[in-house]
C-alpha cells in the first residue's frame, strides 16, 4: 500500500497524473522529501 501511495504522489508531483515515467521526473525523490529549509518540499516518507 505504501509503495502504491508513493507512486501516486510521485506521479502527481512530476506530471500531474496518477503515474509518472522516467522522462517526467526532474528531481529525485530523496530531494523532494527533504525539509523545506534544506531545499526540499517537506514531503514525508510514508514508511
Amino acid at each position: 500500500i505504501i509503495k502504491l501511495l508513493e507512486k501516486i504522489q510521485r506521479g502527481f508531483l512530476w506530471s500531474g497524473r496518477a503515474e509518472a515515467h522516467g522522462g517526467n521526473c526532474h528531481v529525485n525523490w530523496r530531494r523532494v522529501c527533504r525539509p523545506t529549509r534544506l531545499g526540499g518540499l517537506g514531503i514525508h516518507y510514508l514508511e
